[in-house]
């Protein structure tokens, strides 16, 4: 049943794993006309160009573009991110060694290429100060700027991949479809399993009640008989055994099994040893008055009745610790 159980979590995990995988499986840039995705394949990633730049080559915005339009602005853009791609290349490479350990061509490379950038770089900074320090301290002040947004190729896409209203196509139904029906074999087992262990449960106190019910009847009839024994004829002691004492013990043998389920493997042989005991001591007594051995009999009949008793007090005892956990 553990087994079962097992599987059934195992294939819960994975259906709606799966189901979550093919509900993003396929990426809304697949979507795109194929004209688009070609035209934006052109374009490098690690470089970018500024909205202002991008408006002298297209008025429109990206995403009001018809995709032919888009074709012959990546045309356009593309040589230009390329190259700004393999200058900042260029520049890291120039830029991450000391100049003392440049080579004689890497530093005329650095003179002719580095140095001018840094030159641009610091002019743009101290244009940016001091524009700052202007909206700050005039009259008219106002908040600074924000710096001009950029576009490289993840802005392009997803510009383009904007305009897609159906998302639903990205999904794959097949896929999805088949996790879910994994998954839902899952819940299934599960719950097939839960039921069967409610139905053991059932049956196990069922079982134990008749122990229960079986053990303390056997101690009074048992008990009564021991009291009773010498004022009974031999046939007499025949027939209250017969009549009282049988279907006790066939009940409680039937059912012993909910001792393990509830106690276990060491409280059932300490309770079943007692119980069998009592049982072929009472068999020695019937057996005894049957032929007439009444002395035989009495022994016979209170050692069964000793058993028994130490079988209830064991019971007792292993339901108290049940009840305490």
């Amino acid at each position: 049943m553990n087994g079962l159980r097992f599987v059934g979590q195992i294939l819960l995990w994975l259906g709606f794993l799966s189901a979550a995988l093919a509900a993003c499986s396929q990426k809304e840039y697949d979507f795109l006309p194929d004209l688009e995705k070609v035209s934006l394949s052109k374009l490098v990633d690690g470089a970018s160009i500024s909205a202002s730049e991008l408006q002298q080559h297209s008025a429109a915005t990206i995403e009001e573009l018809s995709s032919e339009e888009l074709e012959t602005l990546c045309n356009v853009v593309a040589p230009i991110l390329a190259k700004r791609a393999d200058d900042a290349k260029r520049f890291g490479r120039l830029t991450n060694k000391p100049v003392a350990d440049l080579t004689p061509e890497e530093l005329d490379e650095y003179v002719s290429f580095v140095i001018p950038v840094l030159k641009e770089q610091s002019l743009a900074r101290a244009v940016d100060e001091a524009k700052q320090k202007a909206g700050t301290f005039g009259e008219n002040a106002e908040e600074p700027k924000k710096s001009a947004k950029s576009f490289g190729k993840k802005e392009f896409i997803s510009k383009r991949t904007s305009l897609i209203e159906n998302k639903w196509p990205t999904v794959n139904w097949l896929w999805y479809g088949l996790s879910m029906i994994l998954g839902i074999g899952g819940v299934v087992l599960l719950r097939k399993t839960s039921k069967s262990k409610e139905t053991e449960s059932s049956r196990v106190a069922e079982e134990f009640s008749i122990v229960t019910r079986s053990l303390t009847d056997l101690q009074l009839r048992i008990g009564e008989l021991a009291a009773n024994l010498e004022k009974l004829a031999p046939q007499d002691v025949v027939e209250f055994i017969d009549e009282t004492c049988v279907d006790p013990f066939t009940d409680f043998a039937d059912a012993r099994n909910a001792l393990i389920q509830r106690y276990g493997l060491r409280a059932f042989a300490e309770i079943m040893t007692q119980f069998a005991s009592g049982e072929r001591f009472l068999n020695r007594t019937w057996s005894a008055a049957a032929d007439g051995y009444m002395n035989e009999a009495m022994d016979s009949v209170t050692r069964s009745n000793a058993h028994i008793i130490r079988a209830g007090e064991l019971l007792e005892k292993y339901e108290s610790e049940h009840q305490a956990k």
